[in-house]
């Protein structure tokens, strides 16, 4: 049971700020840079479907480290 809610909250956590956060990093990154910002939505899918995998890698890191190390 443990397992499963660290894995929702890393993948929610990674969608939003990995994810959505990483993408909207983007379009500033590419005004300051004075470069026509776009979304396509091939690239946004992309980093969108990144973060989130990575959130729930996270949160499966997580769970393992908490069940197999233990507080000295």
């Amino acid at each position: 049971m443990q397992l499963r809610s660290d894995l929702i909250r890393g993948t929610l956590l990674g969608l939003i700020i990995l994810g959505i956060g990483g993408r909207l990093l983007m379009r500033v990154i590419a005004h300051m840079e004075g470069r026509v910002p776009a979304f396509t939505p091939g690239g946004s899918i992309t980093v969108v479907f990144a973060g989130t995998v990575a959130g729930a890698l996270s949160g499966l890191i997580y769970t393992l480290l908490r069940r197999f190390v233990h507080k000295p």
